[in-house]
């Protein structure tokens, strides 16, 4: 105890509202263990006067509490990232040319396969032989600006004859490409097997030009690379037709590559 202490009470005797005597009486009539309650008045004026530390500061919660006037000039507020642009993708640009038809036919054979129109021969002295650009196996996209997708062979000819009245004939076209064909055929004594066959007047090759009612494997346009394991690719249409009658009784095996879109 220190000098100031207030006794509150002892034991289980309150000094509240006593007098000196009878506090001082109540005190000598204690024996034992004596347990005192007491408050020092100057420790509750320090108290009051002490500012409070860091610690006891309430601390703020930053995903509850908003920040005040000052902390939301000093922090710097951030800024949502974008995504980068996906690049543009750039469509393949398109070959054009512009046949003078005026004097010459076009001399195009054509071949619809897979919704698109493609060259299938060049003939010789026609407008697109002249100009030696169009080759076989192009595809052809669009004649004066009328497209050709979707176009079944008689629509793309009679478009074709149409433009052409102009005297000038302008095309678009692509690259292509070719899947590979393997057909098994069964050859019978004293039969054909439906085939009609017509080499390219432009550059070595030999195709379907004919199918017959009973054959739905090979398609005119079909471009022949062996019969038999025999390589046709660079014979011309009597050569290809030899091979095909020289051929034993049986299964016949053709090889052969189809045109399709890119």
């Amino acid at each position: 105890m220190r000098v100031g202490d207030m006794i509150l009470a002892c034991n289980t005797e309150s000094f509240l509202n006593l007098s000196h005597a009878q506090a001082t009486a109540i005190l000598k009539q204690m024996t034992g263990v004596v347990r005192f309650l007491v408050v020092n008045p100057n420790d509750e004026a320090e108290n009051t006067s002490k500012p409070k530390t860091e610690k006891e500061e309430p601390m703020r919660k930053a995903s509850l509490v908003p920040p005040t006037t000052e902390e939301a000039k000093t922090t710097p507020k951030k800024t949502p990232t974008k995504a980068p642009a996906s690049p543009a993708v750039k469509e393949p640009e398109k070959n054009k040319i512009e046949l003078n038809v005026k004097d010459k036919n076009l001399g195009l054979e054509l071949v619809a396969s897979e919704n698109s129109i493609f060259v299938l021969n060049v003939l010789k002295n026609g407008a697109a032989a002249v100009d030696g650009t169009l080759k076989a196996g192009q595809r052809l996209l669009s004649v004066n600006g009328v497209e050709f997708a979707k176009m079944n062979l008689e629509d793309a000819l009679r478009t074709l004859t149409k433009s052409s009245k102009s005297g000038k004939v302008a095309l678009a076209f692509e690259e292509a490409s070719e899947s590979e064909i393997k057909v098994e055929m069964s050859k019978k004594a004293g039969k054909g097997l439906g085939l009609g066959l017509s080499g390219r007047e432009s550059g070595k090759g030999v195709y379907v030009s004919e199918v017959g009612a009973q054959q739905d494997t090979l398609k005119i346009g079909d471009t022949l690379e062996s019969v038999n394991g025999v390589n046709v690719s660079e014979c011309d249409a009597e050569s290809a037709v030899a091979a095909l009658k020289a051929s034993p009784n049986g299964n016949v095996v053709i090889m052969a590559k189809r045109y399709k879109a890119k």
